[in-house]
């Protein structure tokens, strides 16, 4: 949804004026951002904890495919499926040329 279209419909509920209502819109935009978590890492235990529910829940219904696919996204979280390799990143000799050299 637009934010002229989000505006239009607090002006109707509320009936209140377009400016009045742009201002509530950017105020609870602002109220919106500072609540919501920003650390990845925040967001990554809270998915977490989520899938280790669905899991619980899965298993004790007996419902093994989804237990099974929530635990392979578990794995993707936690990175279980990358296989890490070390790169050499020291530069030996580096050499710039500018112009007409």
């Amino acid at each position: 949804m637009s934010r002229k279209r989000i505006v239009e419909e607090i002006r109707k509920k509320l009936n209140i004026s377009e400016r009045q209502a742009y201002r509530v819109s950017a105020e609870t935009f602002a109220q919106l951002v500072k609540e919501c978590p920003t650390d990845k890492e925040e967001v990554r235990e809270t998915y977490l904890e989520r899938l280790e529910y669905i899991i619980e829940t899965a298993m004790a219904k007996g419902d093994y495919k989804t237990a099974l696919k929530a635990q392979d996204i578990v794995n993707k979280l936690n990175m279980m499926y990358v296989e890490k390799q070390e790169i050499d990143l020291s530069i030996k000799n580096l050499e710039f040329k500018f112009g007409d050299e």
